[in-house]
């Protein structure tokens, strides 16, 4: 198979699941693919973004895969809540961002990503029904080859 991105995504997954919290404590925040309804905020969800072939040669299959974590956190209106969208955004970057190792081990899927990089964060917020809504798209994206 020469899809990586729902490896890349369960290894995403994986690597933030209990590991990011909202006060520094216990109380991590919930990380899934799909997250339910009856989840309140602060959660993460990690989703397929896109995938492209890249430095193409006769020797190896490349690719590079872009894979969004939408990060939302909300609270009572007017009363803050964007700093806590600030420091999970933190968390989750120096969690999986890195420049020269410790990238996402997918070799048990026969593929090894050689470079992990997050060009745009953008952030959003929204006033509705008395609660203020702030969300974060991070997009990272990897470059895959086959083994």
């Amino acid at each position: 198979m020469n899809e990586a991105l729902h490896h890349i995504r369960k290894a995403l997954v994986t690597s933030l699941t209990d590991h990011v919290t909202l006060d520094g404590g216990s109380n991590y925040v919930s990380v899934g693919n799909v997250i339910k309804n009856t989840i309140d905020e602060p959660y993460i969800r990690i989703f397929s973004f896109s995938s492209t072939e890249a430095d193409q040669n006769a020797s190896s299959f490349n690719l590079e895969c872009t894979t969004r974590i939408e990060v939302n956190t909300s609270s009572k209106y007017n009363s803050g809540g964007q700093l806590d969208c600030n420091k999970i955004v933190d968390q989750i970057l120096n969690r999986v961002r890195t420049r020269s190792s410790g990238y996402l081990d997918l070799s048990s899927d026969n593929f090894n990503v050689y470079v992990t990089t997050a060009p745009t964060v953008v952030y959003e917020e929204a006033n509705l029904d008395e609660r203020s809504y702030f969300r974060a798209e991070i997009d990272l994206v990897h470059k895959v080859e086959k083994i």
